[in-house]
């Protein structure tokens, strides 16, 4: 037996268990100690789970949440943290809290949202299996620093897990230049140039010059801010083809929203218990983790039309 190992989750699960009949909640104390005690530890007690990490600057708790839903149409049992644990500390905690004193675990599956600020020191210790990466938008990096900077730390984080499946937003030309050079599978979703058609101004853009070469994106057509279908009018990099496509937005209004998708040849309609275009975006990411995980496409359905936030 690991003595140490033992140690550290005893303790570990008593930090846990006093603050929260102190009412305290958090896990950022307890995942502090259990890293100074025994260094690596998550990488130690993860080392026999499939591990599904999600992380990208929005909509990281939505899609969780709805991957989560999916494994549980499926009758998979999981382990997963609150969206405000998705630190290091905080996942250490979560998964400390999930295991038995010999650092074994019921489940064989972890779910776990990333803060993008995070990923490239999480994957220190914990290689994803399956890697979801939403997107890549100015407004949620006051924290952290700039745009590219986390982009590229996320790019790090993928380089010390060769091996996993990444899906990425084939939309976001940030997000979709994160499989340049990966040597693992890579699964792209988006919506397709015909799916909806807005009036809004897109004039702001996160990202209106090339990843590459810093030549001019040109747009067949824009969802939202810098998401859509470009293309770099010097080097030539444009939206890969996506994998799982929204092809229609039937109806979109503040309760839910109605749209056809595909994977592959296979066409589907469902609706999305949540309103607004980036929802969409969000499950057509938590479909394309179901997908890749071989999962029937009516389970994807059924979470969607019966999920409920918060």
């Amino acid at each position: 037996m690991n003595f140490r190992l033992t140690f550290t989750i005893a303790v570990t699960k008593l930090l846990i268990f006093l603050l929260r009949l102190l009412k305290r909640g958090g896990t950022s104390i307890p995942g502090k100690v259990a890293q100074k005690i025994f260094p690596g530890i998550i990488g130690y007690i993860s080392k026999d789970l499939k591990v599904i990490m999600v992380t990208g600057t929005n909509g990281k708790t939505t899609t969780t949440h709805i991957i989560g839903k999916i494994l549980e149409e499926n009758k998979i049992g999981y382990i997963t943290n609150k969206s405000g644990a998705n630190l290091v500390s905080g996942i250490t905690a979560t998964l400390i809290d999930s295991v038995n004193l010999s650092g074994k675990s019921k489940y064989k599956t972890a779910l776990i949202e990333v803060d993008e600020a995070a990923f490239n020191v999480i994957t220190n210790d914990i290689k994803p299996d399956i890697l979801v990466v939403t997107n890549f938008f100015k407004d949620q990096l006051d924290r952290f620093g700039e745009l590219y900077t986390t982009l590229n730390n996320v790019k790090s984080g993928i380089e010390k897990s060769p091996e996993a499946k990444l899906i990425l937003n084939a939309d976001d030309s940030l997000c979709a230049s994160l499989a340049k050079g990966h040597r693992g599978q890579v699964l792209y979703y988006g919506f397709d140039e015909k799916a909806y058609e807005t009036t809004e101004n897109l004039l702001t853009s996160d990202a209106e010059f090339c990843i590459f070469c810093m030549g001019k994106y040109q747009y067949d057509n824009r969802i939202y801010g810098h998401l859509g279908t470009f293309e770099c009018t010097v080097c030539g990099y444009r939206r890969p083809s996506s994998d799982i496509t929204c092809l229609k937005v039937d109806e979109l209004n503040s309760s839910y929203t109605q749209i056809q998708f595909s994977t592959g040849k296979e066409i589907y309609n469902t609706r999305i218990n949540l309103p607004c275009l980036y929802n969409v975006y969000n499950a057509l990411a938590a479909i394309s983790c179901g997908h890749i995980l071989n999962l029937p496409p009516e389970s994807f359905i059924s979470s969607l039309e019966t999920f409920e936030s918060g």
